[in-house]
């Protein structure tokens, strides 16, 4: 039996995991934001270190069509 991933939006919650999973093949430049499953502590994460970009990706996807 095999499993395929619905490749739509979705109303439900999807595991930190899969999420993960699914974008390490697919990303270059990359920001990870997030709350620490025990703390609740926000965490953050960039695979570049040039905050021009970090804020352009951030804002970029404040903007994006959620509808």
């Amino acid at each position: 039996m095999s499993i395929i991933k619905f490749p739509g939006e979705t109303l439900l919650d999807i595991p930190a995991e899969e999420v993960l999973e699914a974008a390490k093949e697919k990303l270059d430049d990359t920001v990870i934001i997030g709350r620490d499953k025990e703390t609740g502590e926000l965490y953050f994460a960039s695979t570049t270190s040039n905050g021009r970009i970090i804020l352009m990706l951030i804002e970029r996807a404040s903007y994006r069509d959620w509808e």
